[in-house]
């Protein structure tokens, strides 16, 4: 295939020559050439590829899919490299996708890395596609030697061939606030330890390859690439890889992985136990024996370059061990919530929300930074995440409004959960469809909680707590208690999801059991809907949130 050049004072003609496609160019934008006429290497952006030629596999000569060059190029696009032919063949020879020559015999070395995180690589050719390209995946990853040459750029990485997994599961707050209950309960200590750049721990499956560093090139090879054994930040599976590494750490060491929350790791050993949260790169471990804990403590940094933190923050929570009880707050986080979205000179009040009132949206009104507004959502929500004094089978208090929502007329659910005497796991939800009463909102609601029990008491069981009796859910509506009990009452019922009778499955199983309270009663009350000051007041110290001065009280 040819291209024309037209000129000023001359007529179309055509001016091309044959090359082959070697790559592009690091230097400037353009194809790196190999011009079959001056025997040269060039680099050029008007070129024009032939795509219907096929290459004669027979011929020792290279003269299909080739690529046409104009002969005389404009400086800014062309240069030569000084390449003379002998070079030219060595490189071709050694060029890796070039199917001219069968991939290299010698295996390509899987070692086990050493357990430090710096760890030299082989050096390998980069790759330049010339001559052949497959015509899909498979034909592309049929042969080894081809397939682990590829290089991978991490900014470039495509899902299922340079990665396949990229998640990680973390602890949920409900697990760690249950882990603190526990260990205040049994007067147990905690503690916790930092991994230092957690990801580079991880081991990589695929193969990925990078260029070779500023400062670190070595001489004589500087055109080729390193393969990656272990993890970088930035590559889309390197949290993956550091949670493989680390579970199979547990493992390898006793530990049984929790099976109703991933990142929950318990040793026992007779009478002793040792269980142990993981948050990414945060751990906090907790015991009956120290002598068990300290050689845990020791083997962790001898694997990996560890941090001990003590226990006076975790993820932005201040936690104080005192001899009454464990105190947990974010004061710091809500100061800095405050000078972030410039509230530190406002005014406070006691309920911020007027009683008794429903809120929609208003009409006409202006709108607001959408990406600042979920910020300040999110941010509250995660200051949620400490409101009590954490220190018996635990006991839940559910409740539920009507309709709270005026624009869409759906209701909002609430719920505790308390291990002695402070609450551990707590959520304020609106629910997924319309309650036509007040009975089916609260029977949603009750479903829910339930569902949330059976999973708490699996976490407890895992952490050697397993609940005998089952788990008492307090409910301040009898007729959401009899459609649990009763479910011949087709009438009330017929209309609601199948999901939310798993209700009375929990019920009939003996791990969950609904009581009547009244409504004064109601701990849940505060988590939906405004009340009064003197209300919410009384509710907050019930639950078991207190100032951080006052905390002698209890």
């Amino acid at each position: 295939m040819y291209i024309f050049q037209q000129r000023k004072g001359i007529s179309w003609r055509r001016n091309t020559e044959k090359g082959i496609f070697l790559g592009y160019s690091t230097q400037s934008k353009g194809y790196r050439i190999y011009n079959l006429k001056t025997k040269k290497l060039i680099i050029s952006r008007d070129v024009e590829f032939d795509e219907d030629a096929m290459w004669n596999w027979d011929e020792e000569k290279v003269e299909r899919q080739s690529v046409m060059i104009p002969k005389e190029t404009p400086p800014q696009q062309q240069h030569e490299e000084g390449t003379d032919q002998s070079e030219m063949e060595r490189r071709s020879q050694q060029a890796p996708g070039s199917p001219r020559r069968p991939p290299p015999s010698e295996e390509i070395e899987e070692e086990t890395p050493p357990r430090r995180t710096k760890l030299l690589s082989d050096i390998y050719e980069t790759c330049n596609f010339i001559m052949f390209e497959p015509e899909n995946f498979e034909t592309a990853v049929k042969h080894k030697k081809h397939k682990a040459r590829l290089v991978a750029k991490g900014y470039s990485q495509l899902q299922g061939i340079d990665y396949t997994e990229t998640f990680a599961p973390v602890a949920r707050l409900d697990t760690i606030r249950a882990l603190i209950a526990i260990a205040a309960n049994k007067k147990w200590k905690i503690y916790q330890m930092d991994v230092k750049s957690a990801f580079l721990n991880g081991y990589v499956d695929e193969e990925i390859y990078v260029e070779q560093p500023q400062g670190f090139i070595a001489k004589g090879s500087e055109e080729k690439v390193l393969r990656l054994k272990k993890a970088l930040y930035g590559l889309k599976q390197a949290p993956k890889a550091w949670y493989s590494r680390i579970d199979k750490y547990f493992m390898d060491r006793g530990f049984r992985r929790s099976l109703s929350e991933p990142t929950l790791y318990i040793k026992s050993q007779g009478n002793d136990t040792l269980i142990v949260s993981l948050y990414v790169d945060d751990l906090i471990y907790t015991g009956n024996n120290e002598k068990m804990i300290q050689d845990f403590k020791e083997d962790m940094m001898k694997t990996f370059e560890m941090s001990d933190l003590g226990l006076m923050h975790f993820l932005g929570i201040e936690i104080n061990q005192e001899k009454e009880g464990i105190f947990i707050c974010q004061r710091k986080y809500t100061e800095t919530l405050l000078k972030k979205f410039k509230m530190e000179s406002c005014k406070t009040v006691s309920t911020p929300l007027v009683t008794g009132k429903k809120y929609q949206k208003e009409e006409g009104s202006q709108k607001v930074d959408g990406s600042m507004f979920r910020s300040l959502i999110g941010s509250l929500l995660y200051l949620t995440a400490t409101k009590t004094r954490l220190c018996s089978p635990q006991v839940c208090y559910q409740d539920s409004d009507w309709a709270g929502s005026v624009d869409d007329m759906k209701s909002t659910s609430g719920y505790t959960f308390s291990l002695g005497s402070g609450i551990f796991s707590w959520a304020s939800k609106k629910q997924a469809t319309v309650a036509q009463s007040s009975a089916e909102a609260e029977y949603i609601a009750a479903a829910a909680t339930s569902n949330q029990a059976i999973w708490l008491r699996r976490i407890l069981e895992d952490i050697g707590e397993k609940q005998e009796e089952p788990t008492t859910i307090y409910c301040d509506n009898k007729s959401a208690i009899a459609i649990t009990k009763n479910p011949v009452q087709h009438s009330r019922t017929k209309h609601i999801d199948i999901k939310y009778h798993s209700l009375r499955e929990a019920t009939t199983r003996g791990e969950i059991e609904l009581k009547y309270c009244s409504t004064e009663e109601q701990l849940a009350d505060i988590f939906t809907k405004a009340l009064p000051r003197n209300k919410f007041e009384e509710l907050r110290m019930k639950i078991g949130v207190c100032h951080k001065h006052i905390k002698g009280e209890y």
